[in-house]
Order: C-alpha cells, then structure tokens, then sequence
C-alpha cells in the first residue's frame, strides 16, 4: 500500500485551516503542516497544532511532500511559481463527495471543494479552484488561477478567462466568455459575454466602474 503524499498549505490561515479539513477527507493525502512565505519569524510557531515551514526551505522536502496554494486571491500565481521553481509538487485535488466526469480535465494545481460538479468534456486549467456546491457544465473551460466561489453555476459550452474570479452563486448562462482577471458579483446572473479586466454585478449581469 502506497503512504499518502504529504501536504504543505501555503499559507497559514484560516481559509488555510478550512483547506486542510477538506484534504484530510481526500484518500491519499495528509496535511504535514503550513508553509510561510513572507514572515520567517513564524516557523517558530505552530498554527493550530501544525508546525509552520519557511519557503526558503522548501528543497529539502520536495521528494516526499507535496503543497496546496489555499488562497482565494486570483494573483496567487506569483506564490505558485515559486515554489514550482522550488521543485514541489502541486498536485490536482478533489473531494470524494465532488463529482468529476471521467470525461473532464482536471490540471495539475486545482482544487475541487465539497459537492461541487464538472461535467464531461470540461477542462479546469492549472491552479483554478473551484469551491464548494459549485457546478461547472459540459464543454466549459475554467482558466488558470481562476476562482469559482460556492454554489456558483456556469452552464455549457462556457469559457472562464484566466485569473476570473466567479462569485458566490453566480450564474452564467451557456456559451458565455468570461474575461481573463474580471469579476463576477455574488449573485449576478451574466447573459452576455464579458470583457477582460471588468467587474459586473446584478441581474441582469452589468459592468460597473469601482472607482467611483
């Protein structure tokens, strides 16, 4: 019987702790602790009974450990490169209680919630998470770093740009685009294609301008 792969979550927190009651259910994995990237002094502490490991020192645990990125913020790729240039594995995780067609792509990096749904022939690309409750259709794709938040409904033949971050039971109507780096208000229904770099909320889904 093979040992299951140690787990690092990056970072300490409490999306973090969240993260780590999930992966505890997944077969084949068990948190080994939390890993800091920004403040060293903290891998003197623990973190809710988890020791803290410091990212410089990272190189000596890639043969037997594996790390989940456990932030929501869609500009995580900057934490991810680094320690893919560290030599770790992030590997694809998903729920047993999730529901993944044989038929759909799952990337290196994701990481699929409780009950949430991708149907066949979708394709998650790498490090996009989707949350829990979600439901992604048939022949969607989600971008990379792409956040899709609970209970949030993308029907088919959708296509979720890189970086997008889908809010909280959000529905988007089939053959919609979604732009890279936009987002999707919690509750708004999107109708129509949305540009890249945009915010839109309501029902029907509009743009709207943050800065005022």
């Amino acid at each position: 019987m093979s040992e299951n792969m140690k787990i690092l979550i990056l970072p300490p927190s409490e999306y973090g702790l969240a993260c780590a009651d999930v992966i505890e259910e997944i077969p084949g994995f068990q948190v080994a602790g939390f890993l800091e990237c920004l403040d060293q002094q903290r891998v003197q502490e623990e973190f809710a009974g988890y020791p803290i490991h410091w990212i410089g020192d990272l190189a000596r645990l890639r043969d037997s450990h594996g790390v989940v990125c456990a932030m929501g913020s869609t500009s995580r790729d900057q934490f991810v490169r680094k320690v893919e240039s560290l030599g770790l594995r992030l590997p694809a995780l998903c729920h047993p209680t999730s529901r993944v067609s044989a038929r759909a792509t799952i990337a290196d990096g994701t990481f699929i919630d409780v009950n949430a749904v991708v149907a066949g022939y979708s394709t998650v690309a790498r490090h996009a998470r989707i949350s829990r409750g979600a439901i992604i259709g048939h022949h969607t794709h989600i971008g990379e770093y792409a956040s899709v938040q609970p209970g949030a409904n993308i029907a088919g033949h959708c296509h979720v740009g890189d970086q997008a971050y889908i809010g909280m039971s959000a529905v988007i109507r089939d053959h919609v685009k979604i732009g890279c780096r936009s987002t999707v208000g919690a509750g708004a229904v999107v109708t129509k294609d949305v540009p890249n770099d945009v915010t839109v909320v309501g029902v029907p889904a509009r743009i709207v301008d943050l800065s005022e």
